[in-house]
């Protein structure tokens, strides 16, 4: 017999709560170290950036994904999307105060210190209605702490120090006031914005973290590391310029200098010679007088010493391991293409391979704040214009595409398409526009003629191809004195990828592996 199946009840309310975290100083306390905590990691983070590694690393990246965003535009597929993609797009670029690349800028800042908070004030225009008058960054060494609901289940806005001149010194302001709904309180001295307020960008959030998780947070441990061997190699290197000072006295002077009650003057003299000599370790002294007694051998009974000038001493090398911790902080990044071009060795295939690397990792940061701009920026500009559209009428902000290719992949790319008649009108413009080129007169160009890559053709055995030098095409052997004006850009296991100097044709020689 079957048994009746229970209707489930609706959940109306969360159950639970995301975040795990204390909440201590009116944020989440998510890391153990105290620099990290918040809000000091703010500060712990522009000393990192002062770092020429993490500045290159970070930069770089910025550089990506501020390109991405600025050059970016809000996009419509149907006749009403196009129409509201319009009015999105001009308001953008048209801001009373301002511009959109700054406010890009702005938004940016979340990949340094995990979030970036942008208010968006509004003004009445005639054609568009109610448009942004601009996008005000907000610092984040300015946020007091979150505004949480009853449940600690979302953020609801967040509280702003004030103005030194605007605050009540007399204020009986209670701290735990700021956790749920006690804004009137809080409003007396704190300026207090509500989540309608402004735009909130994270970086890499888990569990609705308002705070983020930046790539300062994980470059932090061989940021510090690297700065400890750094200022280590500055000593050492003194050390071994200026040599380690070794004194010599009498064990019985010494003995009398450490009874500095019974024997003052011996004391005091043991005491100037180490500030003397000191003086010679740091530069700021360049004689030192010592007693000129010798024993009953003629051995001076005080003397000084210099060793370890030539730094034969060290058992290891500091350049190496720091090395290794600036590879770190670039992989914090994605960017260990930068080091390849910094150490002066690596293949050109890895070389690309890292910079793809770095190109998935910017495309991620892109796409978070794509996403806020998609679900907080156009809703609200819409709304607050009576615009309610459905789904498929919504515009979406599409940024520029981000394809890490170089001009050699691209054109390799073209080459190899144009060789087996693929390449269109469509795709030729597409990597135009990939790469900032001029469109005009794409269709008038003959694709139907092929072009003049031998990839994949057979030019003898293994042993006997074109890449030998007793095969079938031993004169487009690329080390043929003939070729000279050939340079090779790489060599698979199948095929030699050669380019003119002269000309800059591209050909593909095959080594008939099969």
């Amino acid at each position: 017999m079957a048994r009746p199946s229970k209707q489930l009840q609706p959940l109306l309310h969360e159950v639970g709560q995301p975040q795990t975290q204390l909440v201590i100083a009116n944020f989440l306390q998510d890391a153990q170290q105290r620099d990290l905590q918040m809000p000091a990691r703010l500060c712990t983070y522009d000393s990192m950036a002062r770092d020429d590694a993490v500045y290159a690393a970070s930069s770089v990246t910025s550089l990506d994904v501020i390109k991405a965003l600025s050059s970016g535009a809000a996009v419509g597929e149907t006749t009403l999307g196009k129409e509201y993609a319009e009015r999105i797009h001009y308001n953008l670029h048209n801001l009373s105060y301002g511009s959109w690349y700054q406010a890009c800028l702005d938004i940016d800042t979340a990949d340094k210190y995990g979030f970036s908070l942008l208010n968006t004030p509004v003004e009445l225009r005639p054609k568009y209605g109610w448009c942004l008058s601009k996008l005000s960054p907000r610092d984040q060494k300015t946020v007091w702490g979150w505004l949480w609901d009853e449940n600690f289940t979302e953020v609801v806005g967040f509280v702003q120090t004030p103005n030194w001149k605007n605050l009540d010194r007399n204020s009986t302001y209670k701290e735990k006031e700021s956790y749920v709904a006690y804004i009137s309180n809080v409003e007396k001295d704190f300026t207090v914005l509500k989540r309608s307020q402004y735009l909130h960008f994270t970086c890499n959030s888990s569990s609705r973290n308002p705070q983020g998780d930046s790539p300062f947070y994980h470059a932090y441990t061989a940021w510090s590391e690297k700065k400890a061997l750094e200022k280590l190699e500055i000593i050492g290197a003194g050390k071994d310029l200026g040599g380690l000072f070794s004194a010599y006295a009498p064990a019985s002077f010494l003995q009398l200098a450490q009874d500095a009650a019974n024997n003052p003057r011996e004391a005091a003299a043991f005491k100037q010679m180490q500030e003397n000599i000191a003086k010679l370790q740091d530069g700021r002294s360049s004689l030192l007088f010592l007693p000129g007694d010798r024993d009953q051998h003629g051995n001076r009974l005080f003397d000084v010493e210099i060793k370890g000038i030539t730094g034969a001493g060290k058992q290891y090398n500091t350049s190496d391991i720091i090395e290794q911790k600036k590879k770190s902080l670039y992989n914090c990044w994605g960017a260990g293409h930068l080091l390849l071009g910094q150490s002066g060795v690596g293949s050109n295939a890895l070389f690309n391979g890292a910079d793809l690397t770095h190109s998935a990792f910017c495309q991620r940061l892109i796409d978070q704040k794509v996403d806020v701009i998609n679900t907080q920026l156009i809703p609200r500009l819409l709304a607050i214009n009576g615009i309610f559209p459905s789904w498929k009428d919504v515009p979406k902000f599409k940024p520029k595409d981000n394809v890490g290719l170089s001009w050699d992949e691209m054109g390799k790319f073209l080459q190899r398409t144009q060789s087996v008649q693929m390449l269109t009108p469509a795709i030729y413009k597409k990597m135009a526009e990939i790469a900032d080129l001029p469109s005009d007169g794409i269709e008038e160009l003959d694709y139907t003629q092929k072009g003049q890559s031998r990839s994949g053709e057979s030019m003898g055995s293994s042993g006997t191809g074109g890449s030998q030098s007793g095969g079938k095409a031993s004169s487009l052997n690329v080390e043929n004195k003939s070729l000279h004006n050939f340079v090779v850009i790489e060599d698979s296991p199948t095929e030699v990828t050669v380019q003119d100097s002269i000309t800059g044709d591209i050909s593909f020689i095959s080594k008939g592996i099969q």
